[in-house]
């Protein structure tokens, strides 16, 4: 306990010492030094710094004959609800004209606030929105820098990630100057974008980043040393694009240019918090034993992890469940159709069978009324094709058997209503149609084969 309290001491020393050195050497935005930036604008943090706060300072020299500088140091932190916030101290550069150094008194110096959220996080996509440089005091007119910023994540190749960053600014973000008593009041919304690779070099101290970005003015090259997993060095070149202007100033007046190429350093420093709400897991056996350890920072962030992880595994059980879901739902559908199916066909099959047993019957009393008929036994020739109707209503030759009948017994409007029918059911049935023709024609059918 006593270790860890000497430790922390140490800590909080570096701290005050940070402090001190901006406050006595102290651009807008110096690289590296607002919550979450690549270097000059916004990006996500890849650190869980939930349970901890990160301090540093940072500097931005544009000569190195006449030491021009501009320096920031700064206090971040987060939650785990997804806020970053941060407090930066700015200190502008020492000399704006060639030759002639700002006094103590007249060198800007201000404090701002920052924070961003992450409103939307999945897999490897993250949406964040924000607002920086809201200063504390300004001595000149200034615009905060609101932004949204959409980010991706992926693994390359092997323990290679590249991080891409791609968002809108105002303020600041849209417009920054060396020359700090430019106002940006009238500059309008830009877009910026950044690209970090994580390599696995110096990987057991969280691996060397290789920074680049475009925030909107110009070209930025950057790269963060870990020196273990709590101390950063940042090194990096601003303008990068006019790099052959380093250590220039307008040839006109000898103003410091506006876009300078810099040399950007930095140094940074996880502190853990004395106090802090552990990561809650879904795990109920893992969150019990997690909560009974003490601090540890490689463990806190490996809890972190691997809540994502299952978080993400359980949206993907989620989906597969709706998926499942679905399926069986359709499978239901598809079971219902094949059994409608299957009932309609073994209805037709029945009712196959039901005709095929029905037109014997028919045929057995159209044979006996045929006999009948041959017998002039007209009668019951009448009955029998009767019977045969009723097993079999749409049989044409049974009608057309009752209409020869009738006609047998001269009873032609009957014998021409049974033709008819007989030649609705089969209009093919030539023998009936050259009856009723012959009726027609009013000739004898004696002479005739009759429909039988």
């Amino acid at each position: 306990m006593n270790n860890c309290l000497s430790k922390y001491l140490l800590q909080i020393s570096m701290i005050l010492l940070f402090v001190m050195i901006s406050f006595v050497e102290g651009n807008s935005r110096v690289a590296f030094t607002r919550p979450g930036s690549l270097m000059r604008t916004p990006f996500p943090s890849d650190r869980e710094t939930f349970n901890q706060y990160i301090v540093g300072f940072g500097m931005e020299a544009t000569h190195l004959s006449e030491f021009n500088y501009s320096s920031a140091s700064y206090f971040q932190g987060s939650t785990p609800s997804g806020y970053h916030f941060g407090i930066t101290y700015n200190k502008g550069p020492e000399y704006l004209q060639e030759g002639i150094a700002s006094s103590a008194s007249s060198i800007p110096s201000y404090m701002s606030f920052h924070f961003h959220k992450s409103i939307f996080k999945r897999n490897n996509i993250e949406v964040s929105i924000g607002v920086h440089d809201m200063l504390y005091t300004a001595k000149y007119p200034h615009r905060v820098s609101a932004f949204a910023l959409f980010s991706y994540n992926k693994k390359i190749k092997n323990d290679y990630f590249l991080s891409s960053a791609f968002g809108f600014g105002t303020g600041n973000l849209a417009q920054d100057s060396h020359q700090y008593t430019n106002s940006n009041i009238n500059s309008s919304n830009t877009f910026f974008l950044g690209l970090k690779l994580k390599t696995p070099a110096m990987k057991e101290n969280g691996g060397l980043d290789i920074l680049l970005e475009y925030d909107g003015d110009g070209i930025n090259l950057g790269t963060a040393l870990p020196i273990n997993k709590a101390w950063t060095i940042n090194l990096g070149i601003t303008h990068f694009e006019n790099i052959s202007k380093f250590g220039d100033w307008e040839e006109t007046n000898s103003l410091l240019l506006p876009d300078a190429p810099a040399l950007a350093i930095g140094f940074q420093m996880n502190i853990p918090k004395l106090k802090y709400k552990k990561v809650s897991t879904s795990v109920e056996n893992l969150s019990n034993i997690y909560s009974q350890m003490p601090y540890d920072e490689s463990l806190d962030s490996l809890i972190r992890q691997a809540t994502i992880i299952i978080t993400n595994l359980e949206d993907s059980l989620i989906l597969q469940n709706q998926e499942y879901t679905t399926l069986e739902i359709t499978k239901n559908e598809l079971e219902q159709k094949i059994n409608f199916l299957e009932d309609s066909l073994g209805l037709s099959v029945l009712d196959n069978k039901i005709a095929e047993v029905n037109l014997n019957r028919a045929m057995k009393h159209l044979s006996a009324s045929l006999n009948a008929y041959y017998a002039s036994e007209y009668e019951l020739a009448l009955e029998e094709t009767e019977r045969a109707i009723e097993i079999f209503p749409n049989l044409a030759i049974a009608y057309a058997r009752k209409g020869s009948i009738y006609y047998r017994l001269g009873d032609i409007k009957r014998a021409t209503i049974n033709w008819n029918i007989a030649l609705s059911h089969d209009p093919e049935y030539d023998e009936v149609r050259d009856a009723l023709q012959q009726v027609k024609d009013n000739n004898n059918l004696n002479s005739i084969q009759l429909p039988e």
